[in-house]
């Protein structure tokens, strides 16, 4: 009887653990249709290649791979006064993210995806803007 109980215990574990990792991927899918150019975050970007991003919440930061083809709203915000530059970035399934200069260069501008009424820009690098 002891048995069967543990048996039932873990079948029921397993369930709900396999139940939040869909609804949690389920989310992350929803996520990923709702990236938008707007006001905060007007110009939309796209990798073109697999580069990595920078997660921090407070003091805890994590390298986070930003896959190829995956779209980003810059903040239009960038930290230039340090080395190397960091431009920051809202990506479809990985959330706010900061990208370091060096790898810039793998992202393209999408302009028909900007915020409405928002000038385009001919590349990431918004620091040696005049």
């Amino acid at each position: 009887m002891l048995s069967c109980t543990v048996c039932l215990a873990i079948t029921v574990a397993l369930g709900a653990f396999y139940f939040m990792e869909t609804f949690r991927e389920l989310a992350g899918m929803y996520r990923t249709s709702l990236i938008r150019a707007d006001g905060s975050h007007p110009h939309m970007v796209i990798a073109t290649m697999d580069v990595e991003g920078i997660y921090y919440e407070g003091d805890y930061s994590k390298v986070i791979p930003i896959r190829q083809w995956e779209r980003c709203v810059l903040s239009g915000t960038m930290t230039c006064s340090e080395t190397p530059r960091i431009a920051y970035m809202d990506c479809q399934s990985k959330g706010r993210l900061s990208v370091t200069e060096p790898v810039w260069k793998d992202f393209a501008l999408i302009p028909r995806e900007n915020a409405p009424g928002v000038e385009p820009i001919k590349t990431i690098n918004q620091c040696d803007a005049d």
